[in-house]
């Protein structure tokens, strides 16, 4: 027995050593006590959490209902609630706010911000129809445009073709803008500008080669003939007075290019071909032009009795083509050529310059050739004497301050003119007119020059006399305008350059 006691003694002393070893290893191993503890509450309920607090804003200006959605939008995602209560006059009332307290200065900034007469935040609270002036009301960007100005737009603008009108539909405020928009920044008349243009043609053929007659020598050595230098002074800037002491003259530097070739004219070096002015508008095509029009025959072989088809108009230009007779089977087809200078020109217009994109074409006749076409159901016709056609074209693209000249030059015209040089009455006998005279053929070359000089319009005041008659007669329910000269020519001859 009591070895047995003595046994259980033994196993127990070193089970209770054990136990407390892992009692204080235990203690050792374990964290320290936290100060701060952070509990999260999870909940779905903003009243839980937050403080709300209801508010009642005054409104005298506006009425409450129609800015209302102003608070609900911004009380949508705090779970808030606002309430509108209109006075008897529908022009004032009352908001009551039900927010969390943090809520509640920016409401306070906007309440004040919305009582304001006429504010609205409900669209298509007002409708307008705008007559529209200058622009289309087709115009596929115009919704585009419009849209900075309004507000939900896609679904308040309709357009009438047939009227070129606009009805608006949206909040008082965003229809003002577009009015506003429409008026001051959209609905405005293309710009325009009055283009001056002349076209000369200068005389090259006296290039100074010395001849055996009198006309060669005075083109030539003799076109200095008794002409000195006795002073002067050199100008050399715009618009700057020079003066000389010693002669006691003086004048201004003036840039007018077109002068030199008015020179020219009056000197039967040159000739004006064209001088005219044409209002055009930014972006669209303009041209001028002076033609020459060659007419040549061509046979055309028919079957059947022909009908009688009327001769050559008079004044000589016809269409492009026309039926000639002169016996049963065969007609003649009359066609036409036209040759000369022709001018485009495409203005971008600014508010200083004027881009442009400027076309010139020249063409002559230099001879007459037969030519063989082909038709359209195959058989091929022979013209004879077609004239041949030589055309020269230049194209570029400038930039020109608005009120200065522009010149381009440099495209050669060739005629072949033919003269007869015989004695009065003699001349025309037969055998003896060929000894006294004859005919020859001479080549004159010119070289066309063009000036152009972009005028502003900015309304009617701008408009040259010229194109105030004319723009009155349009207006005046299309009048046909009467001739400045009555007899469409001058009689006694007595101004040869018109």
């Amino acid at each position: 027995m009591n070895e047995k006691m003595h046994l259980k003694r033994r196993w127990l002393i070193p089970l209770i050593l054990v136990l407390l070893t892992g009692w204080v290893w235990a203690q050792l191993e374990s964290p320290a006590e936290q100060e701060h503890v952070v509990k999260v509450l999870r909940t779905t309920n903003k009243a839980q959490i937050l403080k709300y607090i209801p508010k009642v804003y005054n409104f005298t200006n506006v009425n409450p209902h129609e800015v209302v959605s102003y608070f609900t939008s911004a009380l949508a995602c705090e779970e808030g609630g606002a309430y509108s209560f209109v006075a008897p006059d529908g022009a004032s009332g009352k908001i009551l706010v039900i927010c969390p307290d943090h809520q509640i200065p920016y409401f306070d900034k906007l309440a004040k911000e919305l009582d304001r007469p006429k504010l609205t935040s409900a669209p298509g609270s007002k409708y307008v129809f705008y007559r529209m002036k200058h622009r289309s009301a087709g115009d596929a960007d115009l919704r585009t445009i419009l849209a900075n100005y309004g507000g939900e737009l896609p679904q308040q603008l309709w357009p009438d073709i047939e009227t070129n009108s606009l009805l608006l539909y949206d909040a008082p405020s965003g229809v003002d803008n577009l009015e506003k928009a429409l008026n001051e920044v959209y609905d405005k008349p293309t710009p325009q500008t009055e283009l001056q243009i002349k076209i000369y043609e200068v005389q090259v053929n006296d290039d100074g080669t010395i001849g055996l007659d009198y006309t060669d020598w005075k083109n030539g050595p003799g076109a200095l003939l008794a002409q000195g230098e006795f002073g002067g002074e050199r100008l050399r800037a715009t618009n700057t007075f020079y003066s000389n002491q010693w002669s006691r003259t003086g004048g201004y530097y003036l840039d007018y290019p077109s002068a030199y070739l008015d020179f020219l004219a009056v000197k039967n070096k040159a000739r004006i071909v064209v001088e005219n002015s044409i209002s055009a508008m930014s972006g669209s095509p303009t041209s001028i032009s002076s033609t020459e029009q060659y007419l040549y025959f061509n046979k055309n072989f028919a079957s059947g009795n022909l009908p009688v088809a009327d001769p050559i108009a008079p004044s000589g230009l016809i269409g492009p083509n026309a039926n000639v007779p002169r016996w049963n089977r065969e007609v003649d087809m009359t066609s036409a050529v036209n040759v000369g200078t022709t001018l485009n020109i495409i203005p971008t217009i600014s508010e200083q310059t004027v881009d442009m994109t400027i076309e010139l074409i020249v063409s002559n006749v230099t001879g007459f050739a037969d030519n063989t076409i082909i038709n359209p159901d195959g058989t091929k016709t022979l013209i004879r004497d077609m004239p041949v056609v030589n055309s020269r074209t230049f194209k570029d693209q400038v930039n020109i301050p608005i009120g200065k000249e522009m010149v381009l030059g440099g495209l050669m015209r060739e005629r072949v003119v033919r003269h007869a040089k015989k004695m009065p009455i003699l001349g025309d006998i037969p055998g003896l007119g060929w000894l006294l005279g004859g005919e020859s053929e001479r080549t004159d070359k010119t070289m066309v020059v063009v000036v152009v000089k972009p005028v502003a319009i900015e309304d009617m005041n701008n408009f040259s006399d010229e194109s105030k008659r004319i723009a009155d007669a349009v207006e005046n329910k299309g009048f046909p305008l009467e001739p400045a000269n009555k007899v469409a020519f001058d009689q006694w001859l007595l101004d040869c350059q018109k």
